[in-house]
């Protein structure tokens, strides 16, 4: 049985189309990712963070985090991808210690790593070290 001419193109055509809208998935992903650690972070949902975090980096460090108040999180270097699963980025958190009211600020370097399996993209880099 003869296949049709025009089957083998219109396949590729659905296949090429299907891979980027699953880039584009990824990338809207990833904003959303972006966006929610910062607002996590901003408003101090610690546990919200260790959420977004790899397994492996997820331990919180030994710090009185109800001490904490963010007060400004700027993006000074956005997401660039080092490959296509995993992307950079560097912000600068400013924030407050409550028990010394001196404003400090530390500039965290970020790398996220996209889990196909999961679908989402998690933090793999250390937790900021806000002393």
């Amino acid at each position: 049985m003869r296949q049709p001419y025009w089957l083998v193109p219109a396949v590729l055509i659905l296949l090429l189309a299907g891979c980027g809208y699953s880039e584009q998935k990824k990338e809207n992903a990833l904003e959303s990712t972006l966006s929610q650690y910062r607002t996590a972070m901003r408003w101090g949902h610690w546990q919200t963070l260790v959420g977004m975090r790899a397994p492996k980096a997820a331990a919180m460090p030994e710090l009185d985090l109800d001490n904490i108040r963010v007060t400004g999180y700027e993006i000074v270097q956005p997401p660039l991808p080092v490959d296509d699963t995993r992307v950079l980025q560097v912000v600068e958190v400013e924030y407050v210690l409550q028990d010394s009211q001196r404003l400090r600020k530390l500039v965290d370097e970020q790398e996220w790593r996209h889990d196909p399996e999961a679908n989402k993209w998690l933090l793999h880099s250390p937790f900021p070290d806000f002393r």
